[in-house]
């Protein structure tokens, strides 16, 4: 990422070190979501996963309307919906779990 970052900037019309610190708390956010498996029950683990994937989400489609290019906000907003859709996975996993199924 810090190397596409240049690259990149000037298409989401985003500074270069916001897309390097962008990078380095997506790889935080996985390290900490391994921690969490470890350390936590599966079904606190899951929603806290989800209610950050709903928080992405909505950031990521905020952040597609600022004034990227059209495929580029396209792109970022079927992100975005691909996000959604995981968190409401994880929403019906830990439903299924609650109902003991």
């Amino acid at each position: 990422m810090m190397f596409a970052a240049p690259s990149i900037s000037p298409t989401v019309s985003v500074p270069a070190g916001y897309l390097v610190v962008l990078g380095a708390v997506v790889i935080a956010w996985a390290a900490l979501i391994l921690l969490m498996l470890r350390g936590l029950e599966l079904r606190t683990a899951l929603r806290a996963v989800m209610v950050a994937n709903l928080g992405a989400a909505v950031a990521v489609a905020a952040f597609s309307t600022v004034g990227a290019a059209v495929f580029v906000a396209l792109s970022v907003l079927a992100i975005a919906a691909d996000i959604a859709l995981f968190a409401g996975s994880q929403a019906f996993a830990l439903r299924r779990m609650r109902l003991g199924r």
